[in-house]
């Protein structure tokens, strides 16, 4: 049960906080700010602490954001970055386009009204990401400044836990494992950018408990990447050298990258857009390295890439049992997390070569796109890992995997048909088809079907579905997007699928349910509130008997009040009351949890600082009822954590304009625990009852 002090004492500042928004004046903020919080914000229901995902999403927004669509010279594949970060449906781009080519170009940007599908909220939405510039010269690349009269940007920033975490502690014995490095994390990024058309970039991380210039780490940063990238108009549409990113189809074979995922965006369930992209991130697994380019041989575009690089694994080797000598070495385990910090993580580090190559082939024709995917990966040695019986059809005892693909876009006026179909080379098949259409200026429909056998292979997949790794799951998902009113929408999906085979704490075939409803309430320009409730179920096995093939269900609901008021022209309060509800038939009672917070947004275009402060309260029973909340942060760093236990938490993000080219940032965040006295596990754990963290950062363009 909960603590009748912190529900008490929650509900009173959740009260009194909301209660003052509604005694200042209010005034429309900065747009483009405003838009790019909120998408951020919604990532928190998409990622759950998964950062990458949200580097990518801040660096297509600070790219848009810097270099907008020309709205009379993009293409569909420029409209779909818009696509990508649920601003505007795919429809919704495609009219956009189709208008243009019909009545010849934009006049005005307000001449979006016209444009079939488009409401004034998704033109207010879109409005801060486009431009209109007649003027052509702009766009041809000049050889004598590309070099020398692009962008360029430069980022430092530097973080660190404050409390002493037992992995830098003394060790208690001599075999005890401890941390080799500092507990500052380090993280260095520098970005060039001409006309859109060429960039170079470089990004170095140390980790927490990396050595620095020492020992283990004699050449500095942990992890280390670069890239650089041509635009063209003509023949090479796109090249990148260096490391890069590929998105093909529906993400069966390759789906890096955001977007296509169940989510607040109801509607975002199909990937499209840029085959190949620069790879900007910290995750030392999700990327090539080497050389892609896509080439334009109308009315076909061909892409190729090539990549080498040495990964993460754990290795073993037989030994002769009769003469105790050393024979084959095997892969236990690849990919990792990224972190070598011990000596232990630093073994498995670049301890095999990975190498993959391959093509994809897209023929367009009006309405119509075709794609085929062919791709072959190898690694240095053969992976064998433990054999369970639910995980005997995925990839292993091999040092080699094939995949091939097709894919299809076709638009039928209102209707948009997507899918691909894959096969990986031990002959497991997947199969993803969607449907996007326009039932009204009112309402929209997505449908998205996906049959993936239990025996498919793909190495580097992110595809629509209760998993990112399409295998082993049937599933039906459908949802609806309802303009009730120009300030009302109801969003909602439906997902009902099938485990054909076991799983992971998964003894028997087992079958889930995932339902999902906001509705939103936008008045005017500067005050939003949405309700939102959750409910999925999911079979798990018991832990309470010993058959093999008894399942349980387990139902994890939740239900969000938010509210943004924009109470004047700087200021900007945000709160937020959240409920969780986990349940079972091995329970006595469900377990629950609740947060509840304030966000004050300071911000004003004449003065050089701007900051925001969030108090939160939690009561959470136990894990299973966690409730994840994305914070504020400095630029280019994410936080979401999941809250659980009791306590509070409060943080407060500075940052300072010192010039037009020079930002700091700053960031100062604690949690401070009711009910217990050690935090965290292993060599991340706390003797005590708070966990305080410090950032600051650096920027530097011009």
């Amino acid at each position: 049960m909960y603590s009748n002090k912190v529900s008490k004492s929650g509900f009173l500042v959740f009260i009194f906080l909301v209660c003052c928004t509604v005694l200042v004046y209010a005034q429309q903020t900065d747009v483009v700010d405003d838009a790019k919080e909120n998408l951020l914000q919604m990532q928190q229901d998409i990622t759950e602490n998964n950062e990458n995902d949200l580097e990518l999403l801040e660096d297509a927004i600070n790219y848009l954001q810097d270099h907008q669509l020309e709205l009379n010279r993009s293409t569909r594949e420029d409209f779909q970055q818009l696509v990508d970060l649920g601003i505007i449906t795919e429809l919704q781009a495609r009219s956009i386009s189709e208008y243009r080519e019909s009545l010849g170009d934009f006049i005005s940007i307000y001449e979006l009204q016209a444009v079939p599908y488009l409401s004034i909220d998704d033109i207010y939405r879109i409005l801060p990401f486009l431009r209109i510039n007649n003027n052509i010269d702009q766009y041809q690349l000049n050889p004598r400044f590309v070099l020398t009269k692009g962008n360029w940007m430069m980022l430092t920033r530097v973080q660190q836990i404050l409390e002493k975490q037992k992995g830098y502690l003394p060790p208690e014995t001599p075999a005890s494992s401890r941390y080799l490095g500092s507990q500052q994390g380090i993280y260095n990024r520098f970005r060039y950018n001409y006309a859109n058309r060429f960039g170079y970039g470089v990004t170095m991380q140390k980790d927490p408990g990396e050595e620095f210039f020492r020992g283990t780490q004699s050449k500095g940063f942990d992890f280390y990447s670069a890239h650089a990238y041509y635009r063209g108009k003509r023949f090479v549409k796109y090249a990148v050298i260096g490391d890069y990113q590929l998105r093909t189809g529906q993400g069966l074979l390759l789906g890096n990258g955001i977007g296509g995922r169940k989510s607040p965006y109801v509607l975002m369930v199909k990937k499209g857009g840029q085959t190949i992209r620069p790879y900007t991130s910290v995750n030392e697994f999700l990327f090539f390295r080497g050389g892609a380019a896509t080439l334009n041989l109308r009315p076909f575009e061909l892409t190729v890439f090539y990549s080498q690089k040495k990964i993460d694994a754990n290795l073993e080797s037989v030994t002769d049992t009769i003469t105790d000598e050393t024979g084959n070495t095997f892969i236990t385990s690849f990919g990792g997390d990224g972190f070598h910090r011990t000596l232990n993580e630093v073994a498995q580090k670049h301890a095999i070569n990975q190498t993959t190559y391959g093509g994809h082939l897209e023929y367009k024709y009006k309405k119509l796109a075709l794609g085929a995917t062919a791709l072959h990966t190898s690694f240095s040695a053969v992976l064998n890992r433990r054999e369970y019986v639910y995980n005997q059809f995925q990839f292993n005892n091999a040092d080699r995997l094939s995949n091939a693909s097709v894919d299809y876009t076709y638009q039928l006026r209102n209707m948009l048909f997507f899918g691909e179909v894959a096969m990986s080379s031990n002959g497991g098949k997947a199969t993803l088809n969607g449907l996007l259409m326009s039932l009204s200026q009112k309402a929209d429909l997505a449908l998205v079907y996906r049959n993936y056998d239990r025996n498919f292979q793909s190495l580097y997949p992110n595809a629509f579905g209760e998993s990112v790794r399409p295998e082993n799951e049937k599933g039906l998902y459908v949802a609806l997007s309802i303009r009730i009113k120009p300030t009302l929408i109801l969003d909602l999906y439906s997902d009902w699928y099938r485990i054909p085979w076991l799983a992971f704490q998964l003894d028997a075939p087992s079958v889930g349910t995932d339902y999902f409803s906001r509705l939103t309430y936008r008045p005017n320009k500067r005050l939003e509130l949405y309700a939102q409730y959750r409910s999925e179920t999911k079979q798990r096995n018991s832990s309470f008997t010993n058959k093999l093939d008894y399942l349980i269900n387990n139902t994890r609901s939740g239900l969000r009040l938010n509210m943004t008021y924009k109470a004047s022209k700087s200021f900007t309060l945000r709160a937020r009351a959240e409920w969780s509800s986990f349940n079972n038939q091995d329970l006595d009672k469900p377990q629950r949890g609740f947060i509840v917070y304030q966000d004050v947004i300071y911000k004003q275009m004449a003065v050089p600082i701007s900051f925001t402060f969030r108090y939160l309260l939690f009561n959470v029973d136990d894990f299973n009822a966690r409730i994840y909340v994305y914070e504020n942060d400095v630029l280019y760093a994410y936080s979401i954590p999941a809250f659980q236990n009791r306590g509070s938490r409060y943080y407060f993000v500075a940052r300072y304009t010192l010039s037009r080219n020079l930002d700091v940032y700053a960031r100062y965040a604690q949690t401070i625990f009711d009910n217990v006295s050690i935090i965290g596990s292993g060599l991340e754990e706390i003797n005590g009852n708070s966990r305080s963290e410090i950032k600051l950062s650096v920027r530097l363009k011009f």
